[in-house]
């Protein structure tokens, strides 16, 4: 069984390939993981937590767009396809789009199965040749692999265009993840996260910076990796603005402990983003923490509906402002806090998603 997700951080960051290649290895498949990084040219293999990983290394950040579809992508998928044919698995598990050209093509050479998790749209482009083209070819891909993994938010969209059977799984934090904090004796602070795991979103810090910034006691604690230069160079004036260093993930849920309240301001108008479930909130209701998140999205009717925080515009700067304002009422607070708790033991933990998960391996193993 081969896991091919599409950059290096998915392994990193995005914890959701970590607990799928040990939750495989426990029930007994022997996992091996193809994967990109964007520094530099090279090819190596290593183990992470005893499991095999191909590393094809390309400067992708380096390059423009039109250069990635011209040069990167196409060498990346040459890489896929040559690990598939020494690793010979029975049963590829791709990520996405971009991985699935190599693996639909090798599957149907070597009568292999085929199992896609889609958790992200990277169609949604301005260009609207690219628009109108890449869905289409996605939906013909998708109809020649065996089974189709997506977040309940975008499942409507693919049963109404996709032949291939469905499932659910959503990208939710492992148990080991779960960190509530000591949160009964506060400090004269009220502290905002943004651990980002990109920079989508972070257009919107500013925003939240201007909303607070006559807000004495609160904190804005930013991820660098959340942020560019020009975000650095923007918002300098801000004094209530923190700028972490790289925080690996095993350390976030230590951030998570210090926050009173996670970011998750997005472009609501973005069909990609609106039907997203950001990591972020999933992990900061496992650890307690209650979220500010942008309204029209998936994930707010989630929040709204369990009642773990505030569904707000994310250009809204005074509606922002008397969000947070509201949050910082200690007895909402922790009524939040409480409910974000519960909902995340309940449902949104990987134990319940794990069995989900091995469920479709098993029906087409």
């Amino acid at each position: 069984m081969v896991l091919s997700p599409y950059n290096i951080s998915d392994l990193d960051l995005h914890a959701q390939c970590s607990y799928e290649a040990r939750t495989l290895t426990r029930a007994g498949y022997r996992v091996s993981i193809i994967v990109l990084n964007r520094k530099g040219f090279a090819l190596r293999r290593m183990k992470r937590n005893g499991i095999p990983v191909y590393f094809l290394h390309l400067p992708i950040e380096r390059l423009r767009s039109r250069l990635f579809f011209l040069f990167a992508l196409p060498l990346y998928w040459f890489f896929i396809f040559l690990n598939l044919v020494q690793l010979d698995p029975d049963i590829i598990y791709n990520y996405n789009l971009d991985t699935l050209f190599p693996v639909v093509l090798y599957s149907k050479l070597s009568r292999k199965k085929v199992i896609t998790h889609i958790a992200e749209w990277l169609w949604s482009y301005e260009n609207p040749l690219l628009s109108f083209l890449l869905p289409r070819i996605e939906i013909y891909l998708l109809n020649q692999v065996d089974r189709l993994t997506v977040y309940q938010s975008r499942k409507e969209y693919y049963e109404s265009s996709v032949k291939t059977p469905i499932s659910i799984v959503h990208n939710s934090p492992d148990p080991s993840f779960f960190y509530p904090g000591n949160r009964i004796s506060r400090r004269n602070r009220f502290v905002l996260l943004c651990p980002s795991y990109g920079k989508v979103g972070s257009e919107y810090l500013t925003n939240v910076l201007e909303a607070t910034k006559e807000l004495q006691s609160v904190e804005t604690w930013v991820t660098r990796r959340s942020v560019d230069t020009e975000f650095i160079a923007r918002t300098r004036e801000y004094r209530n603005l923190i700028l972490l260093k790289h925080v690996p993930h095993a350390e976030l849920r230590r951030y998570y402990s210090e926050a009173d309240c996670v970011l998750a301001l997005y472009d609501s108008t973005n069909l990609n983003v609106k039907t997203a479930m950001p990591t972020r909130v999933l992990e900061a209701m496992a650890c307690g923490v209650p979220v500010l998140v942008s309204k029209g999205m998936y994930i707010s009717n989630i929040v709204e509906r369990f009642e773990v925080g505030i569904c707000v515009g994310e250009n809204d700067i005074a509606g922002i402002r008397e969000a947070i304002v509201k949050m910082m009422d200690r007895d909402l607070w922790r009524y939040f806090r409480r409910n974000a708790i519960s909902i995340s033991r309940k449902r949104y933990n990987w134990l319940v998603d794990s069995d989900h998960f091995l469920e479709v391996f098993r029906s087409v193993s």
